[in-house]
């Protein structure tokens, strides 16, 4: 897991399913055009924050759920200065997810965000999320 990281343009993980991930905030700085992706099923379920205080927790600890699960939220790392992140409302299914090996390449080789996030999609259905400017290209 990582954190701390300096000069982030392009980030994809497990999330909060990452057994190693202990805090719930990554402290990126973010370059400007910086995107994201986690493996997460319910993490843009909402925009609303959470108390700074709020940390992720286990499915199993459901007083410390925020906004119905445990589960991070792409609002996190957007508020911390992405540019763009995917995520999902409710369980896709990993074949659901965006697909970082398409994503990023895609987004590196000139396609705008919202192209490069769309490629990444396997599929459209209402449980995949993408925010951030979709015009936005890497320069």
């Amino acid at each position: 897991m990582l954190y701390n990281q300096k000069d982030v343009i392009g980030y994809a993980s497990w999330g909060t399913n990452d057994l190693q991930r202990t805090e719930r905030l990554l402290h990126f700085q973010w370059l400007p055009g910086a995107i994201a992706a986690e493996f997460v099923s319910t993490s843009a379920r909402t925009f609303q924050r959470p108390p700074d205080q709020w940390k992720h927790t286990t499915w199993e600890d459901r007083s410390h759920y925020f906004a119905g699960t445990p589960q991070g939220l792409i609002g996190d790392v957007l508020h911390e200065g992405a540019t763009g992140a995917s995520g999902n409302t409710y369980e896709p299914y990993l074949m659901g997810c965006a697909r970082p090996d398409y994503l990023l390449p895609s987004y590196q080789r000139g396609r705008n965000l919202g192209d490069s996030y769309y490629i990444a999609l396997p599929y459209l259905s209402w449980q995949g999320v993408v925010a951030g400017d979709p015009l936005c290209v890497l320069k």
